[in-house]
C-alpha cells in the first residue's frame, strides 16, 4: 500500500470499523482452509486470500478481499515473455482461471459469513 492511510480518509472510530471488518473477513478464508495473506505476513509462495483496508478516497474504499497467487502468476509471466503478446500462453489463461475460481470461493465465503461483497469495477 502506499504512504495513504486509514485515518486520513475516516474518524479515528471507522478506521477502527474498518479494520475490525477487515479481521473478521479474514477469519473466513483462513476458517475454511484457504491460506491467508494479509498486509503484515509475508506472502507465502503458494499465495491466498488477501484482505486488507484500502483507505482510497475513492468509492471503492474499504475492506477489499482478493486472491493473490505470486508464484502462479510469476510462472504465467515468465512464460508470456517468452512468446508473442499474440501467441495464446496456457499458463496465463491458468493463471486467470485459478483467479476467477479462487475469488468465486471467497465471495461464496464471505457472502455465507454475512458479507457484502461487491465487484469495485475501477479495481
Amino acid at each position: 500500500m502506499s504512504g495513504c492511510s486509514a485515518s486520513r480518509r475516516w474518524a479515528p472510530e471507522e478506521a477502527a470499523r474498518q479494520e475490525a471488518l477487515a479481521t473478521s473477513a479474514r477469519n473466513e478464508p483462513a476458517a475454511a482452509g484457504l491460506p491467508l495473506l494479509a498486509p503484515d505476513l509475508r506472502p507465502v509462495p503458494a499465495g491466498g486470500a488477501y484482505v486488507d483496508v484500502d483507505p482510497g478516497a475513492d468509492a471503492a474504499g474499504g475492506v477489499r478481499a482478493r486472491a493473490d497467487e505470486p508464484r502462479l502468476r510469476e510462472c504465467a509471466l515468465r512464460a508470456h515473455r517468452r512468446l508473442q503478446p499474440s501467441d495464446d500462453v496456457p499458463a496465463m489463461r491458468h493463471c486467470d482461471a485459478v483467479e476467477v475460481a479462487m475469488m468465486g470461493a471467497m465471495t461464496a465465503l464471505l457472502t455465507s459469513a454475512g458479507c457484502t461483497v461487491e465487484d469495485p469495477q475501477d479495481e
